[in-house]
């Protein structure tokens, strides 16, 4: 008979205080405003990348001059703000290791990844193929 509200049992609401501290999502650490950097993605403008916005992308790669979707791996560095793609790590910057931006050294401590969302299709993430084999029987 526990739908009859006399008959039920009486639970104690416990309501938790909330923190009063912004945490970062990824380290649970308190986030500093001062320790926060902008971030700056750079729109495509010129003429030479004008099919490129025709076909629907909004901004490039400033070193490569490719389009940054949401299938491009991309990276933030830390002195300058800018977004990049992570291929211009490899190619670029990873000789002398200074911001092309902002002029200064970097470390890999200065390259900041950006994590890519879904794109709402099904083939739009990292591309994970498990196979098993199981016993068939062929009549």
């Amino acid at each position: 008979f526990f739908w009859v509200p006399s008959l039920t049992p009486n639970a104690e609401r416990v309501v938790e205080k909330p923190d009063a501290v912004v945490r970062c999502p990824m380290s649970g650490k308190p986030l500093r405003l001062k320790k926060l950097i902008p971030v700056h993605f750079t729109p495509i403008s010129d003429e030479k990348d004008a099919l490129r916005k025709k076909s629907g992308e909004r901004y490039v790669c400033p070193l490569l001059r490719r389009p940054i979707s949401n299938h491009t791996e991309c990276v933030v560095l830390r002195p300058s703000g800018k977004v990049v793609a992570a291929a211009c790590i490899k190619a670029v910057l990873s000789k002398d290791m200074t911001d092309p931006f902002a002029g200064k050294k970097i470390s890999k401590k200065d390259i900041i990844p950006l994590r890519r969302e879904g794109t709402g299709y099904a083939a739009g993430g990292p591309v994970e193929a498990k196979s098993k084999l199981a016993p068939t029987m062929i009549a």
